[in-house]
């Protein structure tokens, strides 16, 4: 199927239909799962902004329910999730992260038509989730380095990031196999993190960027550090 096809099959509307259906039944199954399960607990969700004002979330990447924990934490707002454009030709799972909202990024794309969709995403009032470490590392309890795709939108639009932690901790009473799944959750939700701070005449912008990357790290490594 070409680039074209999927496009037509995006904006048809019988497939956005099928995407509220297996959104809302997402968040079903892992109302459940925290229910039953996880117990996940929530901290500094007044830290969230309104999401028309365009902001970027982040996570480190270390459950493999991440994406639909994500959405559940900030409900009733929406997130569009990024993913490598790779992903999206994989059977199944393609379409099922496309039906979440997620979208397709990839090095070779032109910054112009990212920043496109970037654009239009948050006119309609949805947050932009990266996970800026690039790939899982299940119930990783430390957080690698950033990429700095991320933070070179934030740059470019002049909108925050804001850190979302995800730490998981294994119950006492249960074995490694079964820690795998059924692990403690605790988001930690941080304060936005905006550009300007970091915008200083004796840094290149590249210097600029990392340092915001590379501070957004630190932080959500010292909220695992503090939940340990």
């Amino acid at each position: 199927m070409n680039r074209n096809d999927k496009s037509a099959r995006f904006y048809n509307p019988l497939f956005h239909i099928l995407a509220r259906i297996i959104f809302r039944l997402t968040l079903f199954i892992v109302m459940i799962y925290n229910k039953c399960i996880s117990g996940i607990t929530i901290i500094g969700r007044e830290n969230l902004i309104s999401p028309h004002k365009g902001s970027f979330l982040i996570s480190n990447h270390t459950l493999y329910l991440d994406p639909a924990i994500i959405a559940h934490v900030i409900a009733p707002h929406r997130t569009c999730f990024t993913a490598l454009e790779k992903t999206f030709n994989i059977f199944f799972i393609g379409t099922y992260i496309r039906c979440l909202g997620a979208f397709p990024i990839s090095e070779t794309m032109p910054v112009r038509f990212l920043i496109r969709n970037i654009k239009n995403i948050f006119k309609k009032g949805y947050y932009i989730h990266f996970f800026p470490e690039g790939e899982l590392f299940h119930l990783n309890t430390r957080i690698n380095n950033f990429k700095k795709g991320v933070f070179v939108f934030a740059f470019r639009l002049n909108k925050p990031v804001i850190p979302v932690t995800i730490i998981a901790a294994p119950r006492r009473f249960l074995n490694s196999t079964l820690n795998k799944f059924c692990s403690k959750v605790t988001i930690k939700i941080g304060k936005p993190v905006y550009p300007y701070l970091f915008k200083k005449k004796n840094l290149t912008i590249k210097q600029q960027i990392l340092s915001m990357a590379d501070y957004c790290r630190k932080v959500m490594e010292e909220d695992i550090k503090q939940k340990n």
